[in-house]
């Protein structure tokens, strides 16, 4: 009975800090997750939008970011794939993946990066993208087989 009561707390406890992948951020905030082991900023103005994405663990904090102000258009958003890689879409013609990792991690635009990028977009990623972007990072082929 006390093994019982003592796998239903380890399991609700993990459930409690378990994140459902992949999740949209629309809208300006501070939002923490992954156990509070990672933190989107995001500030919208006029001019428009700076953000910045922070990893913090027992042994490292790292932040990465632009340095100026992103143009922006209506439809922009972030999509947190894991707790390792968020992609932002300004809403016009940019797409840029965010990535932490050993040794590497940092920030590759679809414009820069070439073909081993585009081969990385989430397929549902790709799919809420508008078809001037798909374009961009598919072949016709490649689209027409995942149908999207």
């Amino acid at each position: 009975m006390k093994i019982n009561f003592l796998i239903i707390i380890l399991l609700t406890s993990c459930l409690a800090h378990a994140e459902n992948y992949p999740f949209i951020r629309d809208d300006s905030g501070t939002f923490s997750y992954a156990g509070g082991q990672r933190t989107l900023s995001i500030e919208s103005s006029d001019m428009g939008l700076s953000y910045s994405w922070t990893m913090e663990t027992p042994t490292i904090a790292k932040t990465i970011g632009p340095k100026e102000v992103v143009e922006i258009t209506s439809g922009w958003f972030f999509y947190v794939e894991s707790e390792d890689r968020t992609w932002f879409y300004n809403g016009d013609s940019r797409l840029v993946l965010l990535q932490f990792s050993y040794p590497g991690g940092g920030i590759y635009s679809i414009d820069s990066s070439g073909e081993w990028l585009k081969n990385q977009v989430p397929l549902n990623l790709a799919k809420i993208l508008p078809q001037a972007m798909k374009d961009k990072i598919m072949s016709r082929e490649k689209a027409e087989q995942n149908r999207i």
